[in-house]
């Protein structure tokens, strides 16, 4: 529970023998790792891992690779890299929260569970993330998007450049997100992964979501202005200039198509809202991502939806403390949607897709 984000180390627990209820991180026994030179524990092999110790790979518990037996370390019945069993002991001895083991379940399992969509843990799980680093949250978000900024603003190329680089700065957003998550060694290099992992299919993705929000979005505009267009057509026509009436409804009238066309680039949109991770983290071609991220979405529509909304309004409201608030509530959004990603699909695997 503490790795899906559905408590905090501040939850609230009791066991018989306690006074009263107490914060997780004081309730429960506070690990203490081995000793320098001490031998780490080693698990009693069982029957399922008898497949693991006969030379299959296994999988590391924090960073989700995959390695031979002789290359790993058994806590108990936790399997840890070389490279990450000083984060994993670090982990233990701050009493954090473990990871839990990336890859195993596949698409259709992943679609036959059943997900809440809390957006409380979720927030307490991302906030617990920025708080521990700012400053990566921070520069991965500004320097991301300043950079599709400077790609949109430069004449000739602001119409071709986004297109290249938007999918994969928004991908390793999410390796950034999803490693400050789940303890991984990130850093701000990680947002660049992108462009050398699954470039293309980043690309396409981005790209054939952008065709799709417009080709619905484009006609309704386009039935939106009509009436306008005739309205001053007809008083040109009569000789008269557009009176007031007619200039403010056509203000209203434009304001209101506005709001629907936003409406409807959200609703299309959350239902390819998994479709970045899951090429940059679960390295998924972007068809099988995208459809992966239709199917999940719509079967949690509403609450998806409702997500996304609080995603909105928590930026809305960095945005109306003279913007400088962005700095803060983007790089919590984002965590909070990588959260939301780890607990559906953290432990899809590839092959299983």
């Amino acid at each position: 529970m503490l790795g899906a984000g559905t408590i905090t180390e501040a939850t609230l627990v009791w066991h018989e023998g306690l006074a009263g209820w107490q914060p997780l991180r004081e309730a429960r026994p506070k690990p203490t790792p081995p000793l320098l030179g001490e031998a780490p524990p080693v698990a009693t092999t069982t029957d399922s891992a008898a497949s693991e110790l006969a030379g299959e790979p296994v999988r590391c518990h924090v960073c989700g690779g995959r390695f031979t037996e002789s290359d790993v370390i058994r806590f108990g019945s936790t399997v840890v890299c070389a490279g990450c069993k000083s984060r994993y002991l670090q982990g233990l001895a701050e009493g954090a929260p473990t990871v839990r083991p990336t890859g195993g379940r596949s698409a259709e399992e992943i679609l036959a569970a059943r997900y809440e969509v809390k957006i409380g843990p979720h927030w307490d799980r991302a906030w617990a993330a920025f708080r521990q680093r700012p400053g990566l949250a921070l520069g991965t978000t500004v320097v991301a998007y300043f950079l599709i900024g400077l790609a949109s603003a430069i004449p000739l190329v602001s119409m071709v450049a986004p297109i290249l680089i938007q999918g994969p700065l928004f991908g390793g957003v999410f390796l950034v997100c999803l490693g400050m998550l789940r303890n991984q060694p990130v850093e701000l290099g990680t947002l660049f992964d992108g462009f050398r992992r699954g470039y293309w299919q980043l690309v396409v993705a981005q790209l054939v979501q952008g065709l799709i929000i417009a080709a619905l979005a484009v006609p309704l505009a386009i039935i939106g202005v009509a009436p306008l267009f005739a309205a001053f057509a007809k008083a040109m026509a009569a000789g008269t200039a557009p009176g007031p009436a007619l200039a403010s409804g056509a203000i209203a009238w434009g304001v209101l198509m506005a709001v629907l066309i936003g409406i409807l680039c959200m609703l299309v949109g959350a239902l390819w809202m998994f479709s970045l991770p899951l090429i940059a983290d679960r390295r998924l071609a972007f068809w099988p991502a995208m459809e992966l991220s239709r199917k999940l979405a719509w079967q949690n529509f509403g609450r998806i939806v409702l997500f996304v909304i609080v995603l909105a309004l928590i930026n809305l409201a960095g945005a109306a403390v003279l913007c400088v608030g962005l700095l803060v509530t983007l790089p919590v959004s984002s965590l909070m949607l990588a959260s939301l990603f780890d607990e559906m699909c953290g432990d899809l695997d590839p092959a299983k897709a």
